[in-house]
Formats: structure tokens, C-alpha cells, sequence
């Protein structure tokens, strides 16, 4: 077992069993894991069945492993976590203009203001001096 799985694994798991503090899950055939109930959801969790149902198959990070006991700790979260992750950079990218297009921005700025004389910007007011 301690050299199928290493701790930052993602792994498909099957539930076995619910409890008050998370969800038994099989691995393999006499590799069993748990995901604790800290660990279902990025999001608060009253009761495992809230968020899994036995039989249900799920991908989980394993977060530790016990080959003497044949266990392993595993998460859901992290992954979610990972996923929230990615989209705000993804979200982040497309709100922050590259610094390129920042450059390409500037430069017809630029370019456009060498365009227009002092006549030009005040043509078309009434300016009287007295």
C-alpha cells in the first residue's frame, strides 16, 4: 500500500459507511480511508449525508497514510479547493489586462493626444475675452 499511494494522491474512492464525524471509505480491497467531516466540504458540513451517500463513488486527495494499519486520511476539500483556486486565477487573468495589452493601450493613448492641437480641443467652445 505505501507505495501505491503517497500523501497528495487523487484517487477514486467508494463509501462504505457514514458517521457522525465523516465517511469510511474502500480504496481497495482491505485498504480502507477515512474523510473526516472537516474534510467533505469547503463549505461547513452539518452531516456527512448531507453531502455523500454510501455506495457513492468520489475523488479524493489522500492527505496521510498509515500502511501499518492499512488506513489513509483523505480529503474532498482540497480538491474543491484547488478547483476555487484555479478559477479566481482564471477570473484574475481575464480582469488584469496583460502587460502588453497595458503598453499597446498606452501607446494609441499616446498617439491619439499627439493628434490634437490646442485649437482642436477648444473649437467648438465660445471663449470671449474681456
Amino acid at each position: 500500500m505505501d507505495q501505491r499511494y503517497a500523501k497528495g494522491d487523487d484517487i477514486r474512492v467508494k463509501v462504505v459507511r457514514l458517521a457522525d464525524f465523516g465517511a469510511f471509505v474502500e480504496v481497495e480491497d482491505g485498504v480502507e480511508g477515512l474523510i473526516h467531516i472537516s474534510q467533505l466540504s469547503t463549505k461547513r458540513v452539518e452531516k456527512p449525508g448531507d453531502v455523500l451517500q454510501e455506495k457513492q463513488e468520489v475523488l479524493a486527495r489522500v492527505i496521510e497514510v498509515n500502511p501499518e494499519n492499512r488506513r489513509m486520511r483523505l480529503s474532498i476539500s482540497a480538491l474543491e479547493e484547488d478547483g476555487l483556486r484555479a478559477t479566481r486565477e482564471e477570473e484574475s487573468k481575464k480582469r488584469t489586462p496583460s502587460r502588453s495589452d497595458q503598453e499597446r493601450h498606452q501607446k494609441v493613448v499616446q498617439e491619439e493626444e499627439a493628434n490634437y492641437t490646442m485649437a482642436d480641443l477648444f473649437k467648438d467652445q465660445n471663449i470671449h475675452q474681456e
